[in-house]
C-alpha cells in the first residue's frame, strides 16, 4: 500500500526528531522482502506475496510504506535492511544464512516436532548488534505507523520508545527486554515452506511480560519482555548469541498462522494452491 502522496512531504522525523525536514516514503518492511517472498516457481497463478486479512488469503503486490523517516535515518535503516537481506532466503529459496554458520556445532537443544530437534547454533560471529537493529526497527515502524495501522501488535510506549533508542545507537536495550532469531525449517535441512512467507508484526503475549513477533523470507525475530525473554542467546545483549533452528509445526505462532491459512478462504488460482501447501 503505497503512501499515494505527490511532491515533497515536509515534517518531523519520527527516528531521530529531525525538526521540519523532507521525509522519504520509507517500507514498513523492508523493500526486499517483498520480492523474496514471490514465490518465482510458482507454476499456479499469481507469484504475489500471500495475506491474511479478515478470513480471506490473497496474494498482492501492495506494499505497506509511510512518510516517517529523514534521508539520514532512512540510510540508517537501510544499512541493517541489507545486513539481514544476506542471510534471508534468497529469491531462488535458498537461505542466506545456511553458507554462513560456523561448520559443525550446531547443537540439539530441545524437543523434536515431525522428528525435527529444536537445535542453537551459535551466531556471535555475525554482526549481531546489525540484525537487532534490523528487528527492532521493523517493531518499531510499526508501532509508530499512522497510516496503516497494525491491530495486531500491542506495544507499550516506552517498549517503542526503548526500541527507538536502540536503533538510534543512544542506549542498550532495557533490562529484560530481548531480540532472538528462529529459523523454522521443515526438515533436517534449512528449508521451509515459509522461505516466501512475510508476517507483519504482530503481538502473541501482552503486558509486561510480552512476546511480539514477525517474519520475513525464512526468518523469524521475537521481542520479548519481563520473564519471556532470553537473555543469553538475545542478538542485543546475550553473550552466546544463537539462532535457534526449529521445526515450524513447534513454533506456535507459525501453527496459528498454518491453521489462518486453512481457515480462511483462498481468493484466486495462486492463493488456493498456497492454502493447499499448509494442509
Amino acid at each position: 500500500m503505497k503512501s499515494g502522496v505527490s511532491g515533497p512531504v515536509v515534517d518531523d522525523c519520527r527516528l531521530c526528531g529531525a525538526l521540519g525536514v523532507r521525509l522519504r516514503d520509507s517500507h514498513i518492511m523492508p523493500k526486499w522482502a517483498y520480492r523474496r517472498a514471490r514465490d518465482e516457481t510458482s507454476t499456479s497463478g499469481s507469484r504475489d506475496p500471500v495475506r491474511v486479512q479478515e478470513g480471506v488469503v490473497i496474494q498482492t503486490s501492495s506494499q505497506i510504506t509511510e512518510y516517517m523517516l529523514c534521508e539520514d535515518c532512512e540510510q540508517r535503516l537501510g544499512r541493517d535492511e541489507d545486513y539481514v537481506s544476506k542471510l534471508a532466503s534468497q529469491e531462488d529459496g535458498v537461505l542466506g544464512l545456511t553458507s554462513l554458520l560456523l561448520p559443525g556445532i550446531v547443537i540439539k537443544t530441545g524437543p523434536s516436532a515431525e522428528g525435527i530437534p529444536t537445535r542453537a547454533a551459535p551466531i556471535s560471529h555475525l554482526d549481531c548488534q546489525s540484525i537487532a537493529r534490523f528487528a527492532a526497527s521493523v517493531f518499531w515502524r510499526a508501532h509508530v505507523a499512522r497510516r496503516h495501522r497494525f491491530d495486531g501488535l500491542h506495544l507499550w510506549n516506552p517498549q517503542a520508545e526503548a526500541l527507538r533508542r536502540f536503533v538510534l545507537g543512544k542506549s542498550p536495550l532495557p533490562e529484560r527486554m530481548c531480540l532472538n532469531l528462529i529459523v523454522p525449517v521443515d526438515g533436517d535441512e534449512l528449508t521451509s515452506v515459509y522461505a516466501h512467507f512475510l508476517a507483519t508484526p504482530g503481538t502473541g503475549k501482552k503486558g509486561e511480560d510480552s512476546a511480539h513477533q514477525f517474519i520475513v523470507a525464512g526468518l523469524l525475530f521475537y521481542l520479548t519482555t519481563g520473564s519471556q525473554t532470553a537473555p543469553l542467546i538475545c542478538l542485543a545483549c546475550g553473550s552466546s548469541p544463537h539462532a535457534l533452528i526449529q521445526h515450524w509445526k513447534a513454533i506456535p505462532y507459525l501453527m496459528n498462522a498454518a491453521r489462518m491459512l486453512l481457515d480462511a478462504e483462498p481468493k484466486g488460482r495462486g492463493a488456493r494452491a498456497l492454502h493447499d501447501k499448509y494442509r
